[in-house]
């Protein structure tokens, strides 16, 4: 009997796990698709999941080497991040940008064609809304296309969320608390989540909050833009910073970063 109880509460964990909570590590966005369902809500982090920048300055690598250059300094990470954003915003208003891997646009457009839910959910600052869009637009992703319906976005945060045009702006708030609170406004019950994001930490966040409301879950941990992080040269990004003007690619900016050695040498 002891057995038979052993074996049935190890059966009841196992399952819970499977059920409400399971988090994987992809390299590709295609490796999704087998766990999406009808009634998921699949949600895409933006930069460096959906899109990323053409050059070095103005993406994520150049933005974590900003805050560390500043850090080195001496400057609080607050005050890295008032030194740092004003210059992200400028260059993400001028910035061209591709998609991370080229199915992930058609891929967007099937769950969408399919009935299946989808919306963005971004730390990006609301200054950055309508550049967000336009950027999403250019690589030829609109989540407004088959997004929750919410009437009205009004949530007790610490920084203020906007839900625009299929897109959460979260800001600095946490992921998953703002998630499962816009959800509660819409029309739409919330069975099933799947959560893709480059980052870890947001991928938890979400799974905290389904996990306490239990909610199926399965959280994505993508990896297919590691390597810009890998290859990221601080000295080419500096110099495509300080002609931020006119952003210069990276094989311009390596060019003027060769001659200046060359003249030091």
């Amino acid at each position: 009997m002891l057995r038979f109880y052993q074996f049935t509460l190890l059966f009841v964990l196992c399952f819970s796990k499977v059920l409400f909570g399971e988090v994987l590590e992809i390299q590709s966005i295609s490796e999704i698709l087998p766990y999406v369902t009808e009634d998921s809500l699949v949600v895409f982090d933006v930069d460096e999941t959906l899109l990323t920048t053409k050059q070095s300055v103005g993406g994520d690598p150049w933005f974590s080497d900003s805050l560390k250059i500043y850090q080195e300094g001496g400057f609080s990470y607050e005050e890295a991040l008032a030194k740092t954003l004003p210059d992200y915003m400028k260059l993400q208003n001028m910035t061209q940008v591709k998609a991370v891997e080229s199915l992930t646009p058609p891929l967007v457009h099937k769950l969408q064609n399919s009935g299946v839910k989808v919306i963005g959910l971004t730390e990006r600052n609301l200054e950055l809304a309508y550049t967000t869009l336009r950027q999403l637009r250019s690589i030829e992703i609109d989540l407004d296309r088959n997004p929750v319906k919410i009437k009205d976005l009004n949530l007790s945060s610490h920084f203020p969320v906007k839900y625009i045009e299929g897109i959460v702006f979260v800001q600095r708030n946490h992921k998953g608390e703002v998630l499962f609170n816009m959800v509660k406004l819409s029309d739409s019950p919330l069975k099933k989540v799947i959560f893709i994001d480059d980052k870890m930490k947001y991928i938890k966040q979400v799974e905290e909050v389904c996990e306490a409301h239990n909610i199926e879950y399965v959280g994505f941990r993508y990896g297919a833009n590691d390597a810009a992080f890998e290859v990221y040269n601080s000295e080419i990004a500096q110099i495509q910073h300080k002609y931020f003007d006119k952003i210069l690619s990276n094989e311009a900016a390596e060019k003027i970063l060769l001659a200046r050695r060359q003249a030091d040498d």
